[in-house]
Formats: C-alpha cells, structure tokens, sequence
C-alpha cells in the first residue's frame, strides 16, 4: 500500500516569531497549529536552540480540523552579539496511526512514513 500524505498544518504565527528584550525572565509565546485535513495528525515540536527554547506540550496528536496551542518558552540568557542569531522551531507531522488512540507516541515518527516539517524562525529583539 502507498504511503500516504498529511495534510497541510497552518500556524499562528506563520514563519516568524519574535522575542524581544530584556531576557532577564523568561519569555512564554503561545503557537497555534491547525490541522487542515480530514485525518487526525501527529505532531512534536524541536529547537535548534535545546538549551534556550523549550516546549509545553512538546508533542501531540490534532483530530481532523482541530486547532491546538503550544507554549515556545526561552530561557534566561545575557544578550550577546553571538548569541543573538536566528533560531529555529520545526514542526513535524504525520498521520496518526489507526487503532493506537489519540496519545503520542514518538516511536510512530520512526515508522516508515512520510514525514512533513513546517520551519518557524526565531529571532530575538535586543
């Protein structure tokens, strides 16, 4: 059987997010993620930045049509030139497998399917 294909996910923001100064506290920006198809989806969320940027939930299974918020949460950090480039938050998704419930399982990202990635870049305001 051929693999198939997930549909679209839209995000709120789209491509871009912005943190801006101080960074003495930590910075919360919640992340909408609309599953666009008629097929539940399984999702998880990653950094460039593992250290800076974290995620609550990190991972997650959307039903057909459902929209979902996540936290993006950037640690403490002192604003340097070097350590003021871009970041990157990448959203990957699947189908969820049928008849293995709605909880997420990171093992189904390894299975031999066809994975789709949405890339959000970070950028931090000094």
């Amino acid at each position: 059987m051929a693999k198939q294909m997930p549909a679209d996910i839209k995000t709120e923001p789209l491509d871009k997010l912005y943190f801006n100064a101080p960074f003495k506290e930590k910075k919360n920006y919640k992340i909408a993620v609309t599953n666009t198809g008629a097929k539940p989806l399984a999702w998880c969320v990653k950094s460039t930045n593992v250290s800076r940027i974290s995620f609550d939930p990190s991972a997650g299974v959307l039903d057909a049509n459902e929209t979902f918020m996540f936290t993006a949460v950037t640690e403490v950090f002192e604003p340097t030139p070097e350590n003021l480039k871009q970041d990157q938050i990448t959203i990957e998704w699947i189908l969820a497998p049928d008849g293995e419930g709605r909880k997420f399982n990171r093992e189904w990202m390894q299975r031999d399917v066809i994975v789709r990635r949405k890339h959000i870049t970070v950028f931090y305001n000094p």
